[in-house]
């Protein structure tokens, strides 16, 4: 595929509203049906159970996989894997175009997806597109795999496609995911994991009584000094952050306090309430077991009789830090090699945030995160864009990739 209609159909898929909770992901089927088509490529789809009651007002998900098809079904297939729904845009005024409009001005392409990740997604099909027009069948199958629901955590998205017959006929052995832009010129992350979300809801039990009273177990103070041990911890956190990567160090954020009684629509000033909540959402590295983190939790409530907490969600253990083996990866060497041959620097990371990559290699499929992007991080950011050199450099080397790897 020429970039001149490479750019013309990202445009388009930028222009696909997948935002929650009605993410038009029928939409981006059709978009990219048409093409794989007429490009000669299978098509097929992957029906996924609702994990939870009304996700979001579709009644019907999938997963959309663009398959082209290799000479030797022996060899274990590589999967490209992108999510469609994207964050929302909010219409604040600062963005300097419409965030779901594709405006392509003075070598920038703006819009919403376009680092995270129709961006990427779009340079796996037109790599792939390029590689059938120069190679004809390659030896190893590769299969492009447009998910839903990642930025609702990916539960409902690649969580419940790694389970399904379908999905296991695919004979993925490999997975390429997202990483990150590098925000330098002269460097390419490649991710090797990530942390693991553990994400918490505390509850303080007291006693009602008046404004006034001294003598009274206030909950809404027993659960803010709790939460300052938690205030603290991250700021001895955040210290270390010149010398280690953010990835690699245990994080707790409160995301949300409740308390209050209401009176008429407002809350009455002159009553203390008999409960208080909140919420906190902490990521454990990889190097860190998960009861390791809650044993810390554990041990600061010790001395908080009133405060219960109730696990919301957490991903279990599993061996996301490939460090010491990356260089024994087959794929892992062809992703440094690619990138040096561009006279880049290869980096490892690990992410601070959870992605589509941690289900698959919970399956024991070998999988890293790459977005071969250099431009400044802007991920969920007002007017998120990428330049016209890093698309085309994007796709030289997505295509350099799969030559090497698949051919």
């Amino acid at each position: 595929m020429a970039i001149e209609k490479l750019i013309t159909f990202f445009r388009a898929y930028l222009q696909v509203k997948t935002v929650h909770p009605n993410p038009d992901y029928q939409a981006v089927f059709a978009l990219f049906e048409k093409q794989a088509l007429r490009d000669g490529f299978e098509c097929s789809y992957i029906s996924l159970p609702s994990l939870h009651k009304q996700v979001h007002k579709q009644a019907e998900r999938k997963v959309m996989v663009i398959t082209q098809r290799g000479s030797d079904p022996t060899l274990p297939a590589l999967g490209l894997n992108h999510h469609m729904d994207v964050v929302p845009a909010p219409d604040n005024g600062q963005w300097k175009h419409d965030p779901f409009a594709g405006i392509l001005e003075d070598e920038m392409l703006y819009g919403r997806g376009t680092q995270d990740m129709k961006g990427v997604g779009v340079l796996h099909y037109g790599a792939l597109q390029k590689l059938k027009q120069v190679h004809g069948i390659p030896k190893r199958t590769v299969h492009i795999l447009l998910v839903p629901d990642e930025e609702i955590g990916g539960f409902s998205g690649v969580g419940q496609l790694v389970q399904t017959e379908e999905f296991k006929k695919l004979n993925i052995g490999y997975v390429l995911d997202e990483g990150l832009p590098s925000s330098d010129e002269n460097i390419l992350f490649i991710r090797l994991g990530e942390r693991k979300p553990l994400q918490v809801s505390f509850r303080c039990m007291g006693t009602m009584a008046h404004g006034s009273r001294l003598d009274t177990h206030n909950p809404v103070h027993e659960l803010v000094m709790f939460l300052e041990k938690i205030a603290r911890f991250q700021d001895t956190q955040k210290n270390k952050l010149d010398n280690v990567q953010a990835g690699l160090l245990l994080s707790m954020n409160v995301t949300s306090l409740q308390a209050g009684i209401m009176h008429e629509g407002k809350i009455a000033l002159n009553v203390i309430p008999e409960q208080a909540s909140a919420t906190a959402d902490i990521r454990v590295p990889p190097h860190m077991k998960m009861h390791e983190a809650k044993k810390i939790i554990n041990d600061w409530l010790a001395g908080h009789s009133t405060i219960s907490y109730t696990i919301e969600a957490e991903v279990h253990d599993w061996e996301c830090d490939v460090t010491n083996k990356s260089h024994e990866s087959g794929l892992y060497q062809v992703l440094e090699a690619v990138i040096k041959n561009h006279g880049l620097e290869a980096k490892q990371f690990v992410s601070e945030g959870a992605s589509d990559l941690r289900f698959y290699v919970q399956q024991g499929i070998e999988g890293f995160g790459f977005t071969p992007f250099t431009i400044q991080e802007n991920l969920h950011g007002i007017n998120e864009s990428i330049r016209m050199y890093d698309i085309k450099l994007g796709y030289e080397l997505f295509y350099e990739i799969l030559k090497r790897f698949c051919v």
